[in-house]
């Protein structure tokens, strides 16, 4: 799975969810989210608004399969592909609850749970970075197993608590009230 197939994949399961604590999502390009380095670009990610005026950035971040793409792999992701009732029950369990502080763990867990019941052919498995346990400097995060080898990175590059600014943390640092 490519990692713009991805971005448009996760897109569609938080917007198509409904989750009670998410009030808006969109790329990081949407966002006008861009990075300066040697060049300007537009990283891949989301950036999600959520109900106690929280804000989250996740960065998604791929690595390729052994041998490269298959021929045909698709770059953007097309909703049409989705099976019928990929959606039932996949709140059953959710902790990320309307009226409390948003917490990056909640979040963590409500995406993974999405993830594994999205029935997505190209979704093998999802893990929490600490499940993972291969990445000792990130403590949040998720890594997706993709059938073709690949493995997507969902990193929470950025985050801000309710009346705060994105442009005040640092990437990768968690306000310690989000934790």
């Amino acid at each position: 799975m490519k990692v713009r197939y991805f971005e448009g994949f996760l897109k569609h399961l938080i917007e198509q969810s409904a989750h009670p604590g998410v009030t808006k999502v969109e790329t990081l390009r949407e966002a006008g989210i861009i990075e300066h380095g040697g060049d300007v670009y537009t990283p891949v990610g989301l950036k999600l608004a959520l109900a106690d005026g929280a804000q989250v950035v996740l960065r998604l971040v791929r690595g390729s399969p052994p041998g490269g793409d298959k021929a045909g792999t698709p770059d953007t992701f097309d909703a049409t592909t989705m099976p019928p009732g990929w959606m039932d029950g996949w709140l059953d369990g959710a902790e990320l609850a309307v009226g409390r502080p948003t917490k990056i763990p909640a979040i963590e867990a409500d995406l993974k749970l999405l993830l594994a019941r999205s029935r997505n052919a190209e979704v093998k498995s999802v893990q929490t970075i600490a499940e993972w346990g291969k990445s000792p400097d990130k403590t949040v995060g998720l890594v997706v197993k993709c059938v073709d080898g690949a493995d997507i990175f969902v990193h929470f590059l950025k985050a801000a608590p309710a009346g705060d600014r994105l442009d005040r943390h640092a990437d990768y640092a968690i306000p310690a009230a989000m934790l």
